[in-house]
């Protein structure tokens, strides 16, 4: 996989992450290299990891030199996503988490739409399918994630934060970015965001987004909160997908 061709050929992967060296899709080096074969960049800025994840950052440097790695504290997620916007070269993004995927498939998919968004120079993104793949089901989650999750990079896009510190959305000025036809291509491509069980699921909210939404996230790294271990662990479902 690794010398595949580029078919994103101006599109950059946009991520965050955070202790990510084991997590549902199977970690950071597997995000990194599943995902940067098929890109023209990639901007991953870490938000305080303490579990190893940016010195393995470091080592995949060394593998993919269209990989930049940036080191910035967390204050928030709408913060945090719009300071790895700023570090982006190409026309496009692509913003994933580390526990989701897309596959050669999905990319070449992808690369149509991305064509065709060339012709329509008033859409700004690209709206896709999100399942999430928990063990026992996979759930259309078409109306959330980070949609859209490809988009142009233009003057005036951002995300800004509702509904506390740990919902962001993407914003073209002063309106944000929905998945109207108007605004969007609509995309059957299928991102899949692998969740650990829905008890481990309910814990991260508990023990990590509750702090985010306390304002205590800069001082807490989900590693050093309780429950960590089980919202990482790998969802064994992973192995299904290519």
């Amino acid at each position: 996989m690794k010398d595949s061709p580029v078919i994103l050929k101006d599109v950059s992967l946009c991520a965050i992450v955070r202790d990510e060296m084991m997590n549902s899709a199977g970690g950071i080096e597997d995000f990194v290299r599943s995902t940067l074969p098929f890109v023209a960049g990639a901007v991953i800025v870490d938000t305080g990891s303490k579990d190893g994840t940016w010195e393995k950052l470091q080592e995949l440097k060394g593998d993919y030199p269209c990989l930049e790695i940036f080191q910035r504290r967390f204050r928030d997620f709408a913060f945090s996503r719009n300071f790895a916007l700023s570090k982006v070269k190409t026309g496009m993004v692509l913003v994933l988490d580390a526990d989701e995927r897309l596959f050669e498939d999905d990319f070449r998919a992808l690369a149509r739409l991305v064509n065709l968004m060339g012709y329509q120079k008033r859409k700004i993104g690209i709206s896709l399918v999100f399942w999430w793949v928990y063990l026992d089901r996979c759930e259309d989650f078409r109306g959330g994630g980070h949609n859209p999750p490809v988009f142009r990079i233009i003057p005036g896009i951002h995300y800004k934060n509702l509904n506390g510190n740990s919902s962001e959305y993407l914003y073209f000025r002063d309106s944000r970015v929905c998945q109207q036809p108007e605004i969007c291509l609509q995309g059957s491509t299928v991102i899949k965001h692998f969740c650990p069980s829905r008890a481990a699921q309910r814990k991260k909210h508990d023990s990590w987004y509750r702090v985010v939404d306390e304002g205590r996230g800069d001082k807490v790294a989900p590693s050093e909160t309780p429950d960590f271990d089980a919202w990482k662990e790998l969802n064994p479902r992973r192995r299904e997908f290519a």
